[in-house]
């Protein structure tokens, strides 16, 4: 694809957009009647690019995936510019939100940030974090945070969750599991039993199977097929029949 190529598919799909959320069948189809290749790689790259630009983000499912959508529309105004200093806080304050109690190292791998810009966040909230006891290295929590719940029920989890992303280990999570992550950086969908990985699973052909990597109780497995019910019922999917495989 030429950069001139490149540019005017940014373009076509920041004004598709613009018009609501579009699937990505729908912008191949835009792109193709402008001339634009699409072919292999090259959607995927258009939409890598208007997504760095701030263009557009994922929305809602539209016809079983998550469409695209104006970032504008979607997510309101630019806020304003921070500071390098105020954008360390902010960005430690919000992963520890989502992540903490947790460590320097794990905002370093989760964001992309050296290990001492990651110091350099939390050090910059002061009062508002404290340091949890535990083994090894500093640990910290958001000082006031909410007593965490109890452990939901089992549940499946879709590709890339958060709760598997920000680790410098996922051993707690995974146990001695292998295949959760592919060498190439894939994160599959799961199902946790008791906040633990048990299975894998996947949807194809609008079929759900689930492939157990230890024993499930009759009970959990009566639980995770009830939310297979929900994965189909959000996806917008019919309800289909869940196997669980081997």
């Amino acid at each position: 694809m030429s950069p001139a190529d490149a540019e005017r598919g940014v373009e076509i799909v920041a004004a598709a957009v613009e018009d609501g959320p579009q699937t990505r069948a729908a912008l191949r189809g835009r792109l193709e009647r402008a001339g634009v290749p699409t072919a292999g790689q090259a959607l995927v790259h258009i939409l890598l690019a208007a997504s760095i630009r701030g263009l557009v983000a994922r929305g809602p499912m539209v016809e079983g995936e998550a469409a695209h959508v104006s970032v504008p529309k979607w997510l309101g105004p630019a806020p304003a510019a921070l500071s390098r200093d105020e954008a360390q806080a902010r960005l430690a304050q919000r992963y520890l939100v989502g992540h903490g109690p947790a460590g320097a190292a794990d905002l370093a791998k989760w964001a992309g940030i050296g290990l001492g810009e990651a110091r350099e966040g939390i050090a910059a909230l002061g009062s508002e974090v404290v340091a949890v006891p535990g083994d090894g290295d500093s640990v910290f929590g958001l000082a006031g945070a909410e007593v965490p719940p109890p452990l939901p029920p089992p549940r499946l989890l879709g590709p890339f969750d958060p709760l598997l992303l920000g680790w410098t280990s996922r051993r707690d999570l995974v146990g001695d599991h292998r295949g959760i992550v592919t060498t190439n950086g894939i994160i599959r969908p799961v199902a946790l039993v008791g906040g633990r990985v048990v299975a894998t699973w996947g949807l194809a052909g609008g079929a759900l199977s689930i492939r157990p990597l230890q024993p499930i109780s009759p009970g959990d497995g009566e639980a995770l097929h009830q939310d297979a019910a929900e994965v189909y019922r959000f996806l917008g999917l019919p309800a289909g029949n869940t196997t669980v495989a081997g």
